[in-house]
């Protein structure tokens, strides 16, 4: 017996539809801000880590550039499907009109 699995993909969620393709750029930006911010931040992680406690102030940044990392991923993959489809739409109209 085997079993199928869906290809690992972050892709916005099918109740959004095309709604979220032009989220795809801004979220890509927001999340490449957010980890320029935590590489700004590298410098001061030793001098928290001795304030709060290494484990806390590691596992909150781990966290954190894996949602920036998270948000850059699904930005781009958003905005690449929001362009197939509009490149698949101006094709086919292209043919309708032949």
């Amino acid at each position: 017996m085997t079993i199928e699995r869906p290809p690992l993909r972050i892709a916005p969620p099918p109740e959004l539809g095309s709604a979220a393709g032009p989220l795809g750029v801004p979220v890509a930006v927001l999340g490449l801000v957010l980890f320029l911010a935590a590489v700004a931040a590298l410098p001061r992680l030793s001098f928290w880590g001795g304030e709060y406690g290494g484990i806390l102030i590691y596992l909150a940044f781990m966290l954190y550039t894996a949602v920036a990392g998270a948000l850059i991923r699904w930005g781009i993959d958003t905005a690449a499907d929001r362009r197939a489809r509009l490149g698949r739409v101006r094709s086919a109209a292209r043919e309708s009109r032949r």
